[in-house]
């Protein structure tokens, strides 16, 4: 039971991190960069996710973060 709560809340700490970092880019792409009137800016969060290994690597540190958190967290309440 341990391991599979430590496995959904590393999963919610990768859909979290995942829409914030999604949210930060389009916030970041149509307020900070200056695009001529009349374009539009359109993110692929797919393609961009298939082609950079560096999101795959943070994708798994994030999972591991939400993972050993609960982990150490169900762990230290269960020896008090």
């Amino acid at each position: 039971m341990v391991l599979l709560k430590s496995i959904l809340a590393g999963l919610v700490f990768l859909v979290g991190a995942a829409i914030l970092l999604l949210l930060g880019t389009i916030v970041y792409f149509t307020a900070v960069l200056a695009h001529e009137d009349g374009t539009a800016v359109a993110l692929d969060p797919v393609s961009f996710a298939k082609s950079s290994p560096l999101i795959w690597m943070l994708a798994v540190l994030v999972f591991l973060l939400g993972f050993s958190w609960e982990y150490r967290r169900v762990k230290a309440r269960q020896a008090a």
